[in-house]
């Protein structure tokens, strides 16, 4: 509805906004957000570790299980290795970066090949993460 007011100008009556949507976000509020997203992305520094060092892990209860009882998981580890995660109720895994990327590629392989929805699946995703982090936390070159 169109109104002259005291100055003779016509404004304009806002409509009101219609119930349970939300207001337009400002230009410097989007501006903010985009910043802050930015320093999300941004990678933390990594670690530096000489070439063959060995990085240590504590296994779970779950992970131990789930290399002691699938072949496609425990096929990424050395004969001492799984003679180690046999014989320790809380084993704790020390190799170099570089095995644990193939350790992780193995299970990733187990929960990819896994059904979906499946707990096999998603105790596989839950070492996979752990063992990325481990990964993505150290370099050695």
């Amino acid at each position: 509805m169109k109104k002259k007011d005291e100055s003779g100008r016509v404004s304009q009556k806002k409509k009101p906004r219609a119930k349970g949507r939300p207001a337009r976000p400002s230009r410097a509020d989007i501006e903010t957000l985009g910043v802050m997203l930015d320093l999300l992305r941004k990678p933390a520094p990594l670690e530096q570790v000489a070439p063959g060092t060995r990085l240590a892990l504590a296994l779970t209860r779950d992970e131990r299980n789930l290399i002691l009882h699938n072949w496609s998981v425990s096929g990424g580890l050395t004969d001492a290795q799984l003679k180690v995660v046999q014989e320790t109720k809380e084993p704790e895994l020390s190799m170099t970066l570089a095995d644990w990327e193939e350790l992780g590629g193995w299970v990733a392989g187990t929960g990819n090949h896994a059904r979906s929805g499946s707990s096999l699946r998603s105790r596989a995703d839950r070492f996979f993460d752990r063992i990325q982090e481990l990964l993505d936390r150290y370099r050695d070159e």
